[in-house]
């Protein structure tokens, strides 16, 4: 799950700065670039709004839609238990 937000956040994140690196470098030289780079921009901002409300909104964001877990916690003694190095 983590890696997945973590994935489908950077997405967003990375066009923002290339077109904002764009914007700084003069690449957007006409009204029409520059007004194409800024609506990008603002399109990639909304999908990361999108994401985090969704994020958000997770009755349990530690578990898939399936209902399995996707972060489990076991004890040493429990994980030693299942390897039998415990009799």
């Amino acid at each position: 799950l983590i890696s997945n937000i973590s994935h489908d956040l950077k997405t967003p994140i990375t066009a923002i700065k290339g077109y904002v690196e764009g914007i700084q470098d003069g690449v957007a030289s006409s009204p029409e670039k520059l007004d194409k780079y800024i609506r990008t921009i603002y399109n990639k901002a909304n999908d990361m709004d999108r994401l985090i409300d969704e994020l958000l909104g997770l009755e349990n964001p530690y578990a898939c839609p399936h209902g399995r877990p996707t972060i489990i916690s076991i004890s040493k003694y429990e994980m030693e238990k299942k390897f039998k190095r415990i009799v």
